[in-house]
């Protein structure tokens, strides 16, 4: 099975429709619809919390230049068929431009009696979100929370501090 950059980026391009779509859904700023793009992989052994995971691509990324989505595809196309998971997240967002970062997790991370299973399937694609814990019920967001920043520590500060009310109220 060939599979060439060029279906490679109109899957992609589809998905960064579909996490377009979904961001402003979710988010109160406007998203802009001009995308570039960074990838990374994803170490299956790297066992972090999450929080440390989250700081980690935001320091590894902000130091990748992002690229447009054929150039992205044609590097993806190099290593594809050994490419078992893609995840699209927004790394950062701007009226003016959103970066995307494709994250990939490869075959040959798995273990050697899975990867015997999934070694002839098509990579998985999949586009998401993370949500910070103090939303809640589906309500908009900021979604350079992952960046960090002043509001974002605010919220959490809040949100833990509510969260530690009710629990005391409990046990009384």
């Amino acid at each position: 099975m060939i599979i060439i950059a060029r279906d490679i980026e109109q899957e992609l391009s589809k998905c960064t429709s579909q996490l377009l779509e979904l961001a402003q859904e979710r988010s109160w700023s406007k998203v802009s619809k001009k995308a570039h793009f960074i990838i990374t992989e994803i170490d299956i052994n790297d066992v972090s919390d999450p929080i440390q995971l989250r700081k980690k691509y935001k320091k590894s990324n902000s130091k990748k230049k992002p690229k447009t989505l054929s150039k992205i595809a044609y590097e993806l196309e190099k290593f594809y068929m050994d490419i078992y998971d893609i995840n699209l997240y927004i790394h950062k967002i701007s009226k003016d431009n959103t970066t995307i970062d494709i994250r990939y997790l490869l075959k040959s991370s798995l273990t050697p009696e899975y990867q015997k299973t999934v070694i002839d399937n098509k990579p998985m694609l999949h586009c998401k979100i993370p949500v910070p814990i103090y939303v809640e019920n589906g309500g908009k967001f900021n979604l350079n929370w992952v960046r960090g920043g002043f509001m974002h520590h605010l919220r959490s500060f809040l949100w833990y501090r509510k969260r530690t009310r009710k629990r005391m109220r409990k046990r009384m």
